[in-house]
């Protein structure tokens, strides 16, 4: 499963420069993972960067996709770090880029000397949510043949007076012009 590590935001002063350092372990940690394959830091900024986006995980729904498939990864991890009295939180997102699903996990250390042990108990949380959620993560694939005898069993025998109306508009984004492909290809398998 390929994962990419966004760069982790910082709230206050005295864990300045930790999100990045926290990015970068994590990354590290979780390439140990046989399960996953990391996407490099490189492709995944030079990704960002063509679309104009910082590696501080700030992306909208439109552009996820877009970027996942560029890449090549199919979770995004991203978190925050900050403080909270002599304790210093780390939040980590692990989202599913085709899905837009959440799952969320957490870890702390006291001195930040400890961040190492921290984050090596996270990324093996990160691990296994992303193996045990991973169909909530991913979007899967119906093969055709599955699709047309779910869609049998939900309409039912054909010639019994069922009716399917499609409609599904669909516009080119550097042109207006309409396309009815999916449309299409939904009314054939309808038939």
């Amino acid at each position: 499963l390929a994962v990419a590590v966004l760069n982790f935001d910082e709230t206050g002063e005295s864990v300045e420069g930790l999100g990045e350092k926290t990015s970068l372990l994590l990354s590290a940690f979780l390439s140990a993972n046989e399960k996953l394959l990391m996407v490099e830091r490189a492709d995944l900024e030079k990704s960002l960067n063509e679309f104009e986006l910082s590696l501080t995980g700030t992306v909208n729904d439109d552009s996820a996709a877009t970027i996942g498939q560029l890449t090549g990864a199919k979770v995004w991890i991203t978190g925050k770090v900050f403080p909270i009295g002599k304790q210093t939180y780390v939040v980590a997102k692990i989202i599913g880029v085709e899905t837009g699903r959440v799952f969320g996990e957490t870890a702390k250390f006291g001195k930040e000397d400890e961040i190492d042990g921290a984050l090596t108990a996270l990324s093996e949380k990160i691990g296994e949510i992303v193996a045990n959620k991973a169909e909530a993560l991913i979007a899967t694939v119906e093969k055709p043949a599955d699709r047309i005898e779910r869609l049998k069993k939900i309409i039912g025998e054909t010639g019994k007076g069922k009716k399917v109306y499609v409609e599904i508009p669909e516009t080119h984004v550097s042109r207006d012009i309409p396309d009815p492909a999916v449309q299409s290809e939904i009314q054939i398998t309808f038939q």
